[in-house]
């Protein structure tokens, strides 16, 4: 169940003001008043009613020293009046859901200003109770909706340091606002956080796909022990060519002129015999 009307500032609460209701034979108010206020939430002397639970419209009448115009709507198990209307919306006999247009608030009736008046029952409605049958709908409200109490007022008014209810409800609407442009940026800087993650993670994914190839480049890279097995293998075999070289014409080579020979033909095979050569060249001009 939810209340009749979207902006709830609720003026008079079911059971106050017994003084006032003797004259009607009640223990206190029948129902619950509210203010009314413009589809913009502002304050006004009209507003939309809203069914407050599912039923069926029983009655659609006129009480000139009473209700005005004002809708009866009953289920199995529950029953609504919704009283001062300007105008309806529904028909008799019309099926409604909870939330659904029916009518315009006013001040019709016996009223002393423009409000809504609803009054609440459950069936079997026990109309001896002194309250006309009706029973406080509070407890059966949809818990999530909005309630401002007048009986709450004069204390509200002076925590917020303000002077009249308008000047409340200004402050209480610019602070929803602020709420809702808050979870607006909320939203953006999340879904910028996200995009930013992503961009992160693919970064990482480069990086380890970089590390891969690292790791089989250093697994595939021969051992020094292998490369120094090679380089002698080469040496002695242009050691040997060389000498075999220098017989077949009659060329006198001593082991250092044979070294310089070799170590050239090792360097262009293995990198560290061209750095072995110039090492060996600058030790024999010296």
């Amino acid at each position: 169940m939810r209340h009749p009307v979207k902006k709830v500032y609720i003026t008079q609460a079911w059971g106050k003001n017994p003084d006032i209701y003797k004259r009607f034979n009640y223990l206190g108010h029948n129902g619950q008043d509210y203010r009314l206020f413009d589809e913009s939430g502002n304050k006004s002397s009209t507003s939309l009613v809203y069914a407050p639970h599912d039923g069926v419209i029983k009655e659609r009448c006129f009480d000139a020293d009473g209700y005005g115009n004002y809708l009866k709507l009953e289920s199995d198990t529950e029953g609504s009046i919704l009283a001062h209307l300007k105008e309806f919306k529904v028909n008799i006999n019309t099926h409604v859901k909870e939330g659904e247009l029916i009518g315009i608030a006013d001040n019709t009736g016996w009223s002393t200003g423009s409000h809504l008046h609803w009054g609440y029952y459950q069936k079997p409605r026990n109309k001896k109770n002194g309250y006309g049958g009706t029973i406080d709908p509070t407890p059966y409200i949809n818990k999530k909706e909005t309630i401002m109490s007048i009986s709450k007022i004069p204390k509200t008014l002076k925590h917020f340091k303000v002077k009249t209810e308008d000047e409340l409800i200004t402050m209480v609407d610019k602070q929803l606002q602020f709420l809702k442009d808050a979870r607006k940026h909320s939203k953006k800087l999340e879904g910028e956080l996200i995009k930013k993650e992503k961009q992160i993670s693919g970064i990482k994914g480069e990086v380890t796909k970089l590390n891969k190839k690292i790791t089989q480049l250093e697994e595939n890279k021969p051992s020094t022990k292998d490369r120094l097995t090679s380089r002698k293998w080469i040496s002695s075999f242009a050691g040997i060519v060389t000498i075999f070289l220098a017989k077949l014409f009659n060329i006198e080579l001593n082991p250092a002129e044979v070294a310089i020979v070799v170590t050239p033909i090792v360097g262009f095979i293995t990198a560290e015999g061209l750095k072995d050569y110039k090492n060996m060249v600058l030790r024999n001009t010296d």
